[in-house]
């Protein structure tokens, strides 16, 4: 019997692929590319207006502003260690293949093992503390007393 987490970090699908929009428009925005001052502009303000759905999105996910304090690092956490592993494990399978010797291509070989057992480790994690839709759950009682 799987039991309920007494915290969600997500409010559903969309929160998580806000999520993972944000961390992507953290990274243009940090990385080392020079871009034009109209997109640096555009991309600084899609960033504040992401943070602040985010922000909103764990408070709706937690239903207290406590947990939302801990719910919105966790699910930036949580992103962030999904697309590092799956950036390892497409990584090691190109280094397998690319590799000379068979020393080489069993060390990526495990790597890419390894990394693909994290990435699916995260990606259970995130399911776990994915809201489910109100539709099938008893959080519809709350919403509607």
């Amino acid at each position: 019997m799987e039991t309920t987490p007494s915290m969600y970090a997500y409010s559903g699908k969309l929160d998580l692929v806000l999520t993972f929009l944000l961390l992507f428009i953290l990274v243009c925005l940090l990385g080392p590319w020079r871009w034009e001052p109209e997109i640096l502009t555009l991309l600084r303000f899609s960033a504040v207006i992401l943070l602040g759905l985010s922000v909103v999105d764990a408070w709706k996910a937690t239903r207290s502003p406590w947990q939302a304090l801990l719910a919105f690092p966790i699910k930036y956490i949580l992103a962030a260690c999904l697309v590092l592993c799956g950036a390892i494990t497409v990584g090691g399978i190109m280094a397998t293949l690319g590799a000379k010797t068979s020393k080489d291509r069993i060390t990526n070989a495990v790597v890419s093992a390894a990394s693909a057992f994290g990435f699916l480790f995260f990606l259970h994690w995130i399911k776990k503390l994915t809201r489910p839709s109100s539709a099938n759950t008893s959080c519809t009682n709350e919403l509607v007393s």
